[in-house]
């Protein structure tokens, strides 16, 4: 099986979230760029990310800010408005085995997302929210509840992550991960247990993982 980390690997909105949380931190006087909210974010929950905010800069946020960040961003997967991952299609379309997500984001968003491109039966019955598991990434729970209701062992599934919090959340279950170099580099993916790709088609070209795409697909050369 083939289980997938939602944001950053099937919807490219890393940026647009971060930047709607970093807008609503400067209301409360904090000053923090998109490329250091990505960085220190990516991966990682929203109440945690919140949590780790008020620790860090000694602050009290407002009780209700997760609440409208969590809303202002629902509207955002809701509308289409964040693009699917370049090569994602052709990867759902030349796999022979089921695909799960296996994400830290609310459920409610992941299916608004999903709807939104009409993908929502590609992961019927297969989505994961860290909600739906005792403990978030980087502990390996949300990859087991994953593999479990698809009655597959770890070991016989591949997971795809963006970062290095999700990518040890999947090693830690005994997954083969795969790492999408973009916001974290290669090297910080390969400390975290990941064996790094450019894109999502590159796994089209593992000839390891021939079993897992149509023949066409498994032998198309690299650009």
């Amino acid at each position: 099986m083939l289980i997938l980390d939602f944001d950053g690997v099937v919807l490219d909105s890393e940026p647009r979230l971060n930047a709607l949380l970093c807008g609503l931190l400067a209301e409360q006087g904090i000053s923090l760029s998109v490329e250091q909210a990505l960085r220190r974010f990516t991966g990682v929950a929203s109440a945690e990310c919140l949590a780790g905010i008020e620790r860090d800069f000694g602050v009290r946020l407002p009780g209700d800010l997760g609440e409208r960040y969590h809303e202002a961003s629902l509207a955002l997967y809701a509308s289409g408005a964040l693009p699917l991952l370049p090569g994602l299609v052709e990867l759902l379309d030349a796999l022979r085995r089921p695909v799960a997500i296996a994400s830290g984001s609310q459920r409610r968003k992941i299916e608004a997302g999903l709807r939104a491109h009409g993908l929502e039966a590609r992961f019927a019955g297969r989505i994961v929210s860290a909600h739906e598991a005792p403990r978030g990434k980087p502990h390996p729970d949300v990859y087991l509840e994953a593999a479990r209701r698809c009655s597959t062992r770890p070991a016989d599934c591949i997971a795809v992550e963006d970062s290095p919090t999700g990518a040890r959340a999947a090693a830690a279950a005994g997954i083969r991960v795969f790492g999408l170099i973009g916001i974290w580099d290669a090297a910080s993916l390969a400390a975290a247990g990941a064996e790094p790709i450019q894109r999502l088609t590159d796994l089209l070209r593992r000839p390891e993982l021939a079993p897992w795409w149509s023949p066409l697909q498994a032998v198309t050369p690299a650009p």
